[in-house]
């Protein structure tokens, strides 16, 4: 069964049976939202006046109910000398806009996801995570580029978003569960360090497993386009030990950074530096949200605040 997405005040490990307060995707706020061939019509163009209609899109509920039920992704693991399995909770498909009969899965900025990703409590996978989640997941797509998605003319229009969600939609066949292979992952990765004006993406995975994208960080932070996906994780980390059964929960971006358990999550490549996916924001973008250049990107909050 699937643990139920909660998120923690405190910065340290916390010895619980339970999760604390709940945050998360939210609820939808009304019947009025658009559906995914309003929203493009109206934002055709890439811009970021578009990214910011769709944070509000989502932060005002507008999104599929199957992604609000987040799925378990477990690792076995060693530990402080220990075996251990790690939980934590996905999204089973990629950040989409609409309801589960009219939708279509939105490729973002990296500022853009980190801006959701900051006020949800949650945070985007390492290319390890990707792989695990391909690895794990009930439906293993195939990619489908085409050249005629990869014109720079036609590759980013809002419907082209939607003519590429209707191929992917025809090879999904209706299956559930979690579902992966059939996007790029915006990441997080250490070489954002020495490289703040890019974005990392990883994946698209071909049948098994190989990623037709290696980690890549060739284009700038305010790039998007059709093949990129957004997959949120729950804020917290499960740590059970498999000696006692004892469970600890750590906030997953707490955990990203640890010297040991960053390093797990990040497939041996040492702990995560600075757990955003991004690490600059556009004047537009920083404006439409209020924001100043020294507050955006921020970090993932902890629930409740």
């Amino acid at each position: 069964m699937a643990l139920k997405v909660l998120c923690l005040v405190s910065l340290v490990a916390v010895h619980a049976d339970v999760f604390a307060a709940a945050c998360g995707l939210p609820a939808r706020a009304g019947a009025t939202a658009w559906s995914s061939a309003q929203f493009y019509a109206h934002h055709p163009d890439p811009s970021p006046s578009r990214e910011w209609a769709v944070v509000n899109e989502v932060l005002n509920g507008n999104l599929p109910d199957r992604l609000r039920t987040l799925v378990p992704l477990r690792l076995a693991a060693v530990w402080k000398g220990e075996a251990v399995q790690l939980e934590m909770q996905v999204t089973p498909d990629y950040l989409s806009i609409g309801t589960d009969r009219d939708f279509v899965r939105t490729p973002l900025t990296n500022y853009a996801a980190q801006y959701l990703a900051s006020e949800m409590g949650m945070s985007l996978p390492t290319p390890f995570l990707v792989d695990q989640i391909y690895a794990q997941a009930g439906v293993q797509m195939t990619p489908q580029p085409t050249d005629w998605y990869k014109h720079t003319s036609t590759m980013r229009l809002g419907s082209n978003y939607i003519a590429f969600n209707n191929t992917l939609e025809a090879q999904r066949a209706g299956r559930g569960g979690l579902i992966a292979g059939h996007k790029k992952d915006v990441v997080l990765t250490n070489r954002l360090d020495s490289l703040p004006g890019r974005v990392a993406i990883y994946g698209w995975q071909k049948p098994g497993g190989a990623p037709l994208q290696p980690l890549a960080t060739v284009h700038g932070y305010d790039y998007e386009d059709y093949s990129h996906g957004i997959r949120l994780l729950g804020p917290l980390l499960k740590v059970v030990h498999s000696r006692t059964g004892r469970a600890e929960f750590w906030p997953l971006v707490k955990a990203l950074s640890d010297v040991e358990l960053g390093n797990i999550l990040n497939g041996g490549q040492g702990a995560i530096h600075d757990v955003r996916a991004a690490r600059m924001c556009t004047p537009a973008f920083l404006n439409a949200v209020g924001l100043n250049s020294g507050d955006c990107p921020s970090q993932p909050r902890l629930c409740p605040n």
